[in-house]
């Protein structure tokens, strides 16, 4: 089995080709779609506007989605982290 398999997406009007693996490939194709149909019903909403605004927006909405994950990630494994080290001091001060 290839590490690697080369496919082709298309993201608004663009088609290019990206590099994935095999276990990969059913997220990039999921990212695709909800790209593409953020940027088409913007696209519906917003006529008037130039669809590559519409799609700078998109992009920027998903970065602000998975910073907003991210940090809420980062934060919940501090939690636990501190959790961890709280109930080790906890089970070692047990007489």
């Amino acid at each position: 089995m290839k590490d690697k398999e080369h496919i082709t997406i298309k993201i608004a009007d663009y088609t290019f080709g990206i590099d994935t693996t095999p276990d990969e490939r059913a997220c990039v194709r999921k990212a695709e779609r909800n790209l593409n149909i953020l940027w088409a019903k913007w696209c519906d909403k917003y006529y008037d506007q130039d669809p590559k605004s519409l799609m700078a927006l998109a992009a920027f909405h998903y970065a602000w989605s998975f910073t907003r994950i991210s940090d809420a990630v980062n934060a919940n494994e501090k939690a636990i982290s501190d959790f961890e080290q709280r109930l080790d001091e906890i089970l070692l001060n047990v007489n």
